[in-house]
């Protein structure tokens, strides 16, 4: 990544697995460019919307609960990689990818009330 960067590596070519956003017009924005593009990679992309309040103390709260979630997103994708390795991940299909997409319900159902006792 080059300094400055806001992206991530492997994002250069709009290729993505998970997408957050914190407005739910800015999610509707999102969801509509790719229903627009169709599927021409024939994967799934994750979108998470997660409200937050315009000012700082609500910013400082959705910020870390955005990288909670993050973060557990990401535990979970390595544990499937480790158990299933990582053929077809990059391409949206394999094992490893297979399994991750059906976590990815419970994880947030994990998350949700954990950020909601933070909400204020």
């Amino acid at each position: 990544m080059n300094r400055g960067d806001k992206g991530a590596l492997g994002s250069e070519g709009g290729v993505v697995d998970v997408i957050f956003t914190c407005e739910e017009r800015c999610w509707d924005a999102v969801v509509d460019n790719l229903l627009d593009r169709g599927a021409p990679l024939n994967r799934p992309v994750h979108v998470f919307n997660i409200d937050i309040r315009d000012n700082h103390e609500e910013a400082l709260v959705g910020g870390e609960a955005i990288l909670e979630l993050a973060d557990a997103l990401n535990e979970a994708a390595g544990q499937e990689r480790s158990v299933y390795g990582a053929q077809g991940w990059m391409n949206g299909g394999g094992a490893a990818r297979m399994s991750f997409d059906e976590r990815v319900p419970d994880i947030l159902a994990e998350w949700q009330p954990a950020r909601r006792g933070r909400e204020r």
